[in-house]
């Protein structure tokens, strides 16, 4: 079972930032199908920004992307 402390841990180990600054846990939803099966649903708002420019969707996208990749990885998790 994940906790909030095991993403916190590992969003702050993840070597391929560039543009993110922060995280925020904001919703934590577990039901009797998702807790049967040892699970639960944690959301996340990343926030992103560069002090000398405006980010575009897609640079923020390929960040966003290989942060799901990473939590994947090295905690076994998957994206909703």
């Amino acid at each position: 079972d994940k906790s909030h402390a095991d993403f916190e841990a590992q969003i702050a180990k993840f070597k391929r930032r560039q543009n993110l600054t922060r995280s925020r846990l904001f919703d934590v939803y577990e039901d009797d199908k998702l807790t049967a099966l040892g699970k639960k649903s944690m959301a996340y708002a990343f926030y992103f920004q560069n002090p000398e420019r405006t980010l575009t969707d897609q640079e923020v996208d390929q960040e966003v992307g290989q942060l799901i990749q990473w939590l994947g990885e090295t905690l076994e998790v998957t994206q909703r």
